[in-house]
């Protein structure tokens, strides 16, 4: 047995000049009760100083463990962690040790051991490994954590502290992610601000320097304390951080005294200024330095391996009759050292080779290299040029991408007289980021410079390009206005130009409903390509009509128009083109509920994607075929096809794919009752999403987590949710808006609102109607079907779908048909009384008097801040302190609510989130509001006379708090003048109805002589 050296189990000391830092203080303190902790950053940046002022905070046991380099065993480790907890519990892991000190146990056996002792303890704990980076290459000591975390107890804290990123493995850290039990603070956050620094040097050196000074110091330390102490001892810290920066850095000093100083002067001129190529060619040096032994220089390099590579010979596909030549190549750091030196020794000769360089590739024929020189030598309009020419010809997807960023390195007065750049630009925006928003920007700038310059034909065109993207957006009214306004600008002479407005009239006629006026745009553009001879655009045009009608039900002509346009693009060898086809073809299978149908015409997509390497139309192919799998409730095979699928989609940088198959796969794993890793990747979708400003994803982010708030009882979130969505599928996405309104329906009936169920089915019924097919919906039916049978009697439309469903895809799954879960009722009218279901909330956690208090606090105080509630309920308290007592409470009050609720945070604000939630005061004040909306007096008494008896007493009466109950007397003030007025109208009405005894009962509750005797009126 390895004896354990105590050092390692105590906590540092807290020194009294310890600085505190709230900004991370609160928001470790925020996240207290998360299962993970992970404090990451390089040395020097405060770690182990922050842990200790945390942890100083902490109402609970906090445990302490310095690993060293000698703890990479998993028994030692495993004796260390036991260790640690026994310095506050001495009695703790007397099994687990016993298995530790045999060391051949099943490391599955200790895990379940400890979990099961530290359940036993019964009260919180953290548990810090500081330092855990240096077993980090530990595989044993990872695996036994891994295992360790999921299973820890609720009031069990685990905080790392590392220099990197703890490879807990993916998986788990994604599922912890998903289900908020992690945090993490990283070196951005870690770094100190420029605030904090002014604090640092004040209080810790007694020196005073300025705000703008501060910020100076922290761009010039990037936040690196440790800089800054050591270069703080005297005189000014910013240029003592400039002074042991010195050229770049301790790196570069190293490469300065160790390699430069070594060689000849010669040498180290070729070398300073040979560093301005990213990569060398002996002939281009040649030119570029006026010299003309370059090779042989290089060589010699190589040979005294001074940080030079020789690349692989390659021949230039431009020159197929020239023999390969020899590239080289620094490694990049010292590249960057001599780049850094050369601009430090002889500056203008470091801007002068750039662009010299620039003209010496040009002149070698190596344009698409000179771009990034005359970029960085500031010789704008000679880039513009290039690159303008470049966009002319044929360019692969990594090329596109490349003349994109050039492009965003121009100037925007360059910009304005390349306006063909500004075109290619914004549509890359469109084919390759998935951005329409600055697609638009793009097209209006272009469009500015056009319409000054008199250029009707190449603005028309900017026009149609941005009418695109303003469809992506959904804006089909402006679609076809500025299509129109193209029309406006050519004549029938330039027919390509009518033929791609009238296609892009005709799609957004489509997407906006008015689908036969849409097919009649579409078939006068598809007649002007036919007339030009254009075989391809004409395919395209018979894909567009095949989906048009296909949304008008009419299957025949959609197939048919389906199988010419893959005639012509099998004629033309567009084998992409053939596989949307096909993938379209299957769309239509899947749409009208053909399932088997829809695969097989799937994996014949699917074959030919693969046979010709297209992995843009092979990933729409895979996540179709997801789709199907899903609807037919093979969750594990759309899983595996939705990962191929999401692959292939971020490999060719489909932003729009990549988005749906995160949204389709996050479902899926809810539906397998993963539901916390589905909400991380469906807000994975969302993010990305919302980045791009591509407002129908996050409709349909909006759709899926409705669709799984609803069927995790969050009600009120299902309802925001999807309204959110119908909103924006109501511009023409009918199929998802049916599917939308389908969802608050089920919403509506879990929350006993039949009027607006009823209201949503309607919705739903006409969206199929004008759709003419409704095959796509039935496996929705399935997951609503309360709300279907419940409106059986008016809709018998849904529920025959319903049996349809039920007969193709199986039966109800459970969640269909349970009932709302059990209401949290709460009682603060009298006594304070607060039940789960019909059973009264008991646990340890919510015995607290502060968790009580909180909680009621909160339930009258929603979206308050933090320091809002310390005011409250800690008003002797401040700063830290303050924040710290309403942090730890909040952790109780999450746990004392368990399934039932919790506490969130929105924007600093935070609120109770309850599935179901019922107040009496709340009912109270409803009843007191719809008195006074009443139409006559017998109603308003009805409605009074509930309220009083839903008035079971004074607000928290008998409620015993631990600070000042300002808050508490408010709120009792106010609801019990709303009841004297309640009562007071209510005597005066049966009095002049000659309804003594009635009133006499009132009158001596007014007097308080009485309390109101009633059931519960909760039940």
């Amino acid at each position: 047995m390895t004896e354990l050296i105590a050092t390692k189990l105590v906590p540092p000391r807290r020194r009294p000049d310890l600085l505190d830092r709230p900004r991370l203080l609160d928001r470790l303190l925020e996240h207290a009760h998360r299962r993970l902790i992970v404090v990451s950053a390089p040395a020097g940046y405060g770690k182990t100083s922050l842990l200790v002022d945390f942890t100083h905070r902490l109402d609970g046991l906090v445990c302490w463990y310095t690993v060293t380099e000698s703890d990479h065993n998993l028994w030692t480790f495993a004796r260390y962690v036991v260790g640690a907890i026994r310095q506050q519990v001495a009695t703790f892991g007397e099994r687990s040790l016993q298995l530790i000190d045999s060391e051949v146990a099943d490391p599955d056996a200790l895990v379940a051991t400890l979990v099961n002792e530290l359940h036993t303890l019964g009260m919180h704990l953290w548990l810090v490994i500081d330092d855990f980076h240096l077993i980090e290459g530990s595989q044993a000591v990872k695996r036994f954590l891994a295992s360790l975390i999921p299973l820890l107890p609720a009031d069990c804290h685990l905080v790392i502290a590392t220099r990197t990123i703890p490879d807990l493995g993916a998986e788990l850290l994604a599922r912890l992610a998903a289900s908020r039990e992690v945090f993490g603070l990283g070196r951005e956050a870690l770094r100190f601000t420029p605030e904090e620094i002014l604090t640092f040097l004040r209080e810790i050196y007694n020196r005073e320097i300025s705000l703008e000074r501060a910020q100076e110091l922290a761009d010039a330390s990037e936040g690196w304390i440790t800089a800054i102490i050591l270069t703080s001892q005297a005189g000014d810290p910013l240029e003592g951080i400039t002074r042991a920066r010195g050229a770049e850095g301790p790196l570069y000093d190293y490469l300065a005294a160790e390699v430069l100083s070594q060689l000849s002067s010669r040498l180290r001129t070729f070398l300073l200024e040979s560093s301005v190529l990213h990569e060398m060619e002996p002939s281009v040096l040649n030119a570029l330095l006026n010299i003309n032994n370059a090779g042989a220089i290089l060589d010699s390099l190589e040979q005294q391996n001074v940080f030079v590579t020789r690349l692989e010979d390659h021949a230039d596909i431009s020159r197929p009759l020239e023999t390969p030549r020899t590239w080289y190549r620094y490694h990049s750091l010292f590249r960057e050292f001599l780049n850094a030196r050369l601009r430090e020794v002889n500056p203008q000769r470091y801007w002068d080779l750039h662009e010299r360089a620039a003209r010496v590739l040009t002149e070698a024929g190596y344009g698409d290299q000179a771009i990034d020189y005359f970029i960085k030598a500031g010789a704008y309009e000679e880039a513009a040029h290039i690159i303008e020419e470049q966009t002319r010809a044929e360019y692969t997807t990594s090329q596109a991408d490349r003349l994109s960023r050039w492009i965003d390195s121009l100037p925007s007065e360059v910009l304005e007289r390349h306006p063909r750049l500004l075109r290619f630009r914004a549509k890359s925006c469109l084919d390759r980021d998935g951005n329409p928003v600055r697609a638009v920007q793009l097209c209006d700038l272009a469009e500015k410079i056009l319409r000054k310059e008199h250029r009707p034909i190449e603005l028309a065109w900017v026009m149609l390009d941005k009418a695109v993207a303003l469809r992506i957006q959904g804006e089909l009214h402006a679609v076809i206005e500025h299509c129109q306004k193209a029309l406006t600008l050519v004549s029938l002479e330039e027919p390509t130009v009518v033929a791609e407005a009238e296609r892009n009239i005709g799609l957004a006629k489509v997407e906006l409903g008015q689908i036969e006026e849409g097919v009649v745009a579409l078939r006068t553009a598809l007649d002007l390509w036919q007339q030009a001879g254009n075989r391809l655009n004409c395919a395209v045009l018979h894909n567009d009509l095949g989906n048009s009608l296909r949304l008008m039900g009419n299957l025949t002509a959609s197939d048919l128009h389906f199988r010419k346009a893959l005639e012509i693009f099998d004629e033309l060898n567009d084998v992409s083109r053939a596989v949307l086809t096909l993938n379209n073809l299957a769309l239509v299978y899947h749409h009208h509920g053909k399932l088997n149908q829809a695969l097989k015409q799937y994996q014949l997509a699917l074959e030919r994607a693969r046979a010709s390497g297209s992995r843009r139309y092979g990933a729409y192919v895979l996540i179709g075929i997801g789709d199907v799998y899903r609807d037919l409730g093979r969750y594990t095979a759309a899983v595996e096809v939705y990962k191929q699928g999401l692959m292939d989609a971020r490999r060719v940088g489909d932003a729009f794919l990549g988005a749906y198959a995160l949204d389709a796969l996050g479902f899926t794993y809810h539906l397998m009752g993963n539901t916390r890793d589905g909400i991380a990747l469906v807000h994975r979708a969302y993010e990305d999403a919302r980045e791009r400003g591509a407002e129908y994803e996050m409709a349909l982010y909006q759709l899926t987590m409705g669709a799984i708030a609803h069927e995790q009882g969050f009600l009120d979130e299902a309802t925001s949710r999807l309204k959110h969505a119908i909103a924006y599928f109501e511009r023409g996405h009918l199929a998802e808006l049916a599917k939308a309104n389908l969802h608050l329906a089920q919403t509506h009936h879990l929350a006993y609102r039949p009027q607006e169920m009823r209201e949503c089915i309607r919705a739903t019924e006409l969206c199929l109607f004008r759709l003419g097919y409704d095959g796509f919906i039935l496996s929705t039916t399935l997951r609503t079907a309360g709300a279907i049978n419940a409106a059986a009697d008016t809709s018998p439309y849904l529920k025959d779908l319903l049996a349809q469903a039920e007969a193709k895809l199986g039966p109800v799954p459970e969640v269909a048909q349970r009932p709302p879960s059990p209401p949290l009722r709460v009682h603060v009218l009298g006594k304070p009384r607060v039940f789960l279901g019909d059973a009264p909330l008991a646990n340890e956690d919510w015995s607290r008097v502060r968790t009580q208090e909180l909680f009621f606090y909160l339930l009258t105080h929603p979206h308050h801040t933090t320091h809002q509630i310390g005011a409250a309920l800690w008003p002797e308290l401040s700063g830290a302190r303050m924040r710290n007592n309403v942090y730890v409470t909040m952790s109780y009050l999450r746990a004392a609510l368990g399934d039932a609720g919790t506490v969130v945070s929105e924007d600093g604000r935070y609120s109770l989130r309850v599935a179901q939630l019922w107040v009496d005061a709340d009912q109270f004040r409803e009843a007191i509001e719809m008195a006074r909306s009443s139409p006559d007096a017998e109603t308003e008494i009805r409605h009074l006379e509930r309220a009083v008896s839903l008035y079971q007493g004074d607000f928290l009466s008998d409620f015993q708090v631990t600070s000042d109950d300002a808050w508490i007397r408010r709120e009792r003030a106010d609801l019990r003048a709303l009841y004297e007025r309640a009562l007071d109208r209510i005597i005066e009405y049966w009095t002049a109805q000659g309804n003594n005894q009635r009133a006499h009962q009132y009158r001596q509750l007014r007097a308080g002589t009485t309390q109101p005797q009633h059931q519960d009126p909760a039940t």
